[in-house]
C-alpha cells in the first residue's frame, strides 16, 4: 500500500469543505477536515501534512492565529 500525502483542511462552510475535501481526495490526498480552529491545531499535533488550506473569511483573527500555530510548530 502507497504512503499517501495527508492535507488538513480547515473551512466552516460544510458544503465547501465537502467540495475541496473531494478535490484534494481526487489529488490523492488522505483528508482530516474540521470546521472548528481549535480542533485544527489538535489535527495538527497528531500526523505529518503535506498541505494545509485554512479559510480566513469567517474568523479571520482565529484563523490567523491557527497559521500562527502551525507555523511555530513547523
Amino acid at each position: 500500500m502507497e504512503n499517501l500525502p495527508n492535507a488538513l483542511l480547515i473551512e466552516d462552510d460544510p458544503d465547501d469543505r465537502l467540495e475541496v475535501r473531494m478535490q484534494l481526495e481526487l489529488m490523492g490526498f488522505v483528508v482530516y477536515d474540521t470546521p472548528s480552529a481549535a480542533e485544527a491545531e489538535e489535527l495538527f499535533e497528531q500526523r505529518d501534512y503535506s498541505i494545509v488550506l485554512i479559510h480566513l473569511g469567517h474568523a479571520p483573527l482565529e484563523s490567523m492565529q491557527v497559521c500562527r500555530s502551525i507555523r511555530a510548530a513547523s
